[in-house]
């Protein structure tokens, strides 16, 4: 299978898409890095062959915020290369490797080197792995009745990172919802948590969202419909909405169904 290399701001590199490098900032610096081609047949953004000082080359790729060598060896440049970045370079096993050609061992935890805000077109991948890494019994493709409440508890903590939107009044707002949702012939219900961003001062805004779509029963009609906002000007702080959200009868229910769906997703609208 090969061993791979990563060059990311994270403890460990599974979890590169919550501290991100962005796809410009890994541009800018390749693109500037003798040892990088841009190979012509692959028309991937963020792909790159690393050349070594022998003349052999391997790939190099950015995705989700973390950059792979594939199949590759470490080297002192690589490592250089990871500080320009403001990141570190480590392997498969999480060892992490220096400018000086030496290595060590990995040993949590290691600080987390992101040092901005989270970009608009960030937030989904970083929200879904904050899902991901918060609950060690995760799996994408077996939904279980936890999930509901376990959203519920990854919303508050992805409500805390910051997100670089336009200084705005109501720019950065939080929105929990519930209800029926789709056609007549094949109705869903839909639990929705929405991170709210203003993204220009005239009005664009993007909606980055976690949607649990259950089917309908009718226990689940009865509960109706529901939403509630909050603002960071609000009188009421933000844990006590959260206080007040987990406190609500519907998660006596919601407890007890598993999801068909758990989607992350970024809406925007101009």
């Amino acid at each position: 299978m090969g061993y791979n290399f990563h060059i990311t701001r994270a403890d460990v590199w599974t979890s590169s898409a919550m501290y991100p490098i962005s796809l410009r900032e890994w541009i800018t610096v390749a693109d500037g890095e003798p040892s990088m081609v841009k190979p012509e047949q692959i028309d991937r953004p963020g792909t790159y062959g690393y050349t070594y000082a022998e003349g052999h080359s391997a790939c190099i790729e950015w995705r989700d915020g973390l950059i792979t060598l594939n199949k590759g060896d470490a080297t002192p440049e690589l490592a250089g290369i990871a500080q320009k970045l403001g990141a570190r370079l480590v392997g498969d096993d999480e060892e992490e490797y220096f400018v000086d050609g030496s290595y060590a061992h990995w040993s949590r935890p290691r600080p987390i080197l992101l040092t901005r805000p989270l970009n608009v077109d960030e937030a989904a991948a970083a929200w879904r792995q904050t899902f991901e890494q918060l609950d060690d019994d995760y799996d994408a493709w077996r939904p279980s009745p936890y999930h509901a409440q376990h959203a519920l508890a990854t919303f508050r903590a992805f409500a805390v990172r910051e997100i670089a939107s336009a200084d705005v009044p109501d720019a950065d707002g939080l929105l929990y919802q519930y209800g029926p949702f789709g056609s007549e012939g094949d109705p869903v219900f839909t639990v929705s948590f929405v991170r709210r961003l203003a993204t220009d001062a005239d009005g664009g805004h993007t909606r980055v969202e976690c949607r649990l779509d259950y089917s309908m029963s009718e226990e689940l009609a009865g509960l109706g419909r529901y939403s509630q906002w909050w603002f960071a000007d609000e009188a009421q702080p933000r844990d006590q909405w959260f206080d007040a959200l987990a406190d609500r009868p519907e998660w006596r229910l919601l407890s007890t169904v598993t999801p068909l769906t758990v989607v992350f997703d970024t809406d925007t609208a101009c």
